[in-house]
C-alpha cells in the first residue's frame, strides 16, 4: 500500500528529473552547433541509459509485487496478476509516449518518440518476463534496494 505510493512517486520524480536534465542539454547543444553535437552524444547516452535502468527498476517492482501478492494462499487465479503487473509495467510509459507525441511539432521529432518508446517499451518487457521468470535477479545489488524497502 503505502510502499508501492511511495516508490511510484519517487520513480515518477527521478524520471521527470532525469528528461529534464536531458532536454536541456539537447536544447543547450542545439545552439551550439557542432561543438553542441559532440557534448550531446555522451549526455544522450547516459540519459538513454539512466533511464533503462529506471524502467528496468520498475518492471522489476512490478514483478516483485506480482510475486508478493500471489504468495498469498487465497489467491487462486495466478494469471490475473501476472497479466495486471504486465499491463502495469509497460502501460504508464505508453500512455506517457502517446501524450509526448501529441506534443512534437513535426514528423522527425514525433518519430524519435515513438522509436525511443519502443525501445524503452521493449526493455520492460523483456525485463518484467525475466523477472517473473527468474525472480531471483531481483536480489542483485543494483535492484536489491526493493527488497530492503518493501521488508
Amino acid at each position: 500500500g503505502v510502499g508501492d505510493i511511495a516508490i511510484t512517486f519517487i520513480f515518477s520524480l527521478l524520471v521527470v528529473i532525469l528528461m529534464y536534465k536531458t532536454i536541456l542539454i539537447a536544447k543547450a547543444a542545439e545552439k551550439l552547433n557542432s561543438f553542441g553535437t559532440i557534448l550531446l552524444i555522451p549526455f544522450s547516452l547516459i540519459g538513454f541509459i539512466s533511464q533503462g535502468f529506471l524502467w528496468i527498476i520498475w518492471a522489476a517492482f512490478c514483478a516483485f509485487s506480482v510475486k508478493y501478492f500471489i504468495d498469498s494462499p487465497t489467491v487462486t487465479h495466478n494469471w490475473l496478476y501476472y497479466a495486471t503487473g504486465f499491463f502495469a509495467s509497460w502501460g504508464p510509459l505508453n500512455y506517457l509516449s502517446v501524450k509526448e507525441q501529441d506534443t512534437a511539432e513535426t514528423t522527425k521529432e514525433r518519430n524519435k518518440i515513438i522509436i525511443g518508446s519502443f525501445i524503452y517499451i521493449i526493455l520492460i518487457i523483456v525485463s518484467f518476463i525475466l523477472f517473473c521468470i527468474y525472480p531471483n535477479l531481483t536480489s542483485y545489488k543494483f535492484i536489491s534496494f526493493i527488497y530492503e524497502w518493501v521488508y
